[in-house]
């Protein structure tokens, strides 16, 4: 999935107030600019993907693990950002589980990553929960899709 989308891949961006928001901050972007929304909010952005169609979600989800991987994060957001990349894939599968599906094997590692590494992201357990386990409920979803 390299290309960006295009006009025709985002439908009715009337149809909610986050898709709106989404089209503004991410309609053609490439991964390496999209960066900067998550930057400058990720807690926004990430609800801004959510709120994507198929084609869009799967190309700035791609590039969300990206930047993760490629660790474009600020330090002191690590926590949220590891938190709201979690959540969006959890969210993802329980709710629209055809849209994240084809795209999970490419975020296998990071999410691996996440889970494994939740003191670097510096994510108490009692404010962010285990992220182990909540890979752990991640991967029984996409099994059982």
């Amino acid at each position: 999935m390299k290309c960006i989308p295009v006009e025709k891949d985002w439908g009715d961006i009337n149809r909610c107030q986050e898709l709106k928001y989404a089209y503004m901050h991410f309609h053609g972007k490439s991964m390496d600019e999209s960066y900067v929304r998550f930057r400058a909010n990720v807690i926004e952005a990430v609800s801004e993907l959510r709120a994507m169609p198929e084609i869009p979600f799967r190309y700035y989800m791609l590039s969300f693990n990206q930047f993760i991987e490629e660790k474009e994060y600020d330090e002191l957001d690590a926590a949220d950002t590891a938190h709201c990349y979690l959540r969006a894939i959890e969210l993802k599968l329980e709710n629209e589980p055809n849209v994240i599906e084809p795209i999970m094997n490419q975020l296998y590692e990071t999410l691996m990553h996440v889970a494994d590494n939740q003191a670097a992201f510096d994510a108490p357990i009692n404010i962010y929960g285990s992220f182990e386990k909540r890979v752990e409920k991640i991967k029984l979803i996409w099994k059982a899709i």
